[in-house]
Formats: C-alpha cells, sequence, structure tokens
C-alpha cells in the first residue's frame, strides 16, 4: 500500500479501534475495501488516498451509528479491555509462528503453552496486586516532606500514563501486545507497593 498521509492512518486505526462488528481489533472486512483501490493501476496514488478517506470516513460514520444506535459502547470498550489485558499473548503468539502445518520442526512443544500461560498470567496478577498496593498508599496521610512529595508527583505521573494509554486504547485498533506500553509505570509502582509492604512488616515486628 502507498505511504499515506498521517490523517489517513489515523481514519484507519479511529475506524478499527472503533467498529462494534470486531470489538475494536483487526478487521478484514475493511483491509479487503482497501485493497480493491489499492490494486488499482488506473489510480494514481493522490486518487487512491482520496477513495482511502472516502472508505474510512463512512466507516466512522457506520461504527458511530452503530455504538450509539445499538448502545454497544459498553460492550466493545469491555471486550477490548479483556484484549489488551491478554497476558498470554507472548507465548501464544510464539506458538503460533514457530508451530506451523507445513513443517515438520517446531521451536517449541505445544505441551509448554499452558504450564507458561499459567506462570506469565500469575506474575501478571502479582504485579498489577502490588500496582494497587502503591496506589492505595498513596491514600494514608504522612508526614510531608521534599521526598515524599517526590515520590507522589512520580506515583502520579506513573497513574497519569496508565490512564492516558487506556484512554487511547478505548478509540484505536487493540492487541494484547499493545500492553508492553502499560509495563515501565506498572514496575515502578508494582516498587512502591512492594516498598509499602516492607515499611508495614516493619511496623509490626516492632
Amino acid at each position: 500500500m502507498p505511504i499515506a498521509n498521517s490523517s489517513i492512518g489515523l481514519k484507519y486505526t479511529l475506524a478499527v479501534g472503533t467498529d462494534p462488528k470486531t470489538h475494536g481489533m483487526y478487521s478484514p472486512q475493511l483491509i479487503n475495501q482497501l485493497e480493491k483501490p489499492n490494486h488499482n493501476h488506473k489510480l494514481s496514488s493522490q486518487q487512491k488516498f482520496a477513495e482511502f478517506d472516502q472508505i474510512l470516513s463512512r466507516k466512522l460514520l457506520t461504527n458511530r451509528h452503530g455504538l450509539i444506535a445499538h448502545h454497544q459502547t459498553s460492550q466493545v470498550i469491555t471486550t477490548k479491555n479483556e484484549e489488551l489485558m491478554d497476558p498470554n499473548y507472548g507465548i501464544v503468539l510464539l506458538d503460533m509462528n514457530t508451530n506451523q502445518p507445513i513443517s515438520s520442526r517446531s521451536l517449541i512443544a505445544k505441551s509448554l503453552v499452558p504450564p507458561v500461560t499459567t506462570i506469565s498470567t500469575a506474575v501478571q496478577l502479582n504485579i498489577l496486586f502490588l500496582v494497587l498496593i502503591g496506589l492505595s498508599i498513596q491514600l494514608i496521610p504522612e508526614k510531608t516532606s521534599q521526598l515524599q512529595q517526590r515520590r507522589q508527583n512520580g506515583v502520579l505521573l506513573c497513574a497519569l500514563i496508565l490512564v492516558g494509554f487506556t484512554l487511547i486504547f478505548m478509540a484505536v485498533e487493540v492487541h494484547s501486545r499493545y500492553q508492553i506500553s502499560f509495563y515501565i509505570p506498572w514496575v515502578l509502582l508494582a516498587g512502591v507497593g512492594m516498598n509499602g509492604l516492607a515499611l508495614l512488616n516493619e511496623r509490626l515486628i516492632r
């Protein structure tokens, strides 16, 4: 596909992300519609871009009507969150990309997929548990100090990053691999949670 301007790229990811039929994920039907003008050799690049723009604009209007008329917004958001937070994407994608039917050799055994999925899910749940603790600790009043203010500013920044990314992903196309963008704020907030648990343990011992 020829390189179009950024507005067409933005319209594409919004058209996919707001599609109630695919719950904001990859849409083969939309790709097929775009491929028709893309492979029409009678059209110039500018004409192809104009066709892309018209197709995506119509799709956005259709999506908007579907979400409002059929009250599917909450269902789409719920499904997109489930897809975004799926913790097994790493091993599952590795298995899909390495265990090909036409190949007699595989990089990993299929028997490894379930236990690795369980481990990755448990690790992610533990991280999210520590993140919740790290955020909850901020509700406990403490003596104000420069160090405490800097820590609270850092926690606020991480929380804003998480909220911002989540809001963006609720409007655009999502895949489970996109959760990688959450890892740094998760780790930082989980560290705050671990520190809070350590301080609580010290107080209990005393």
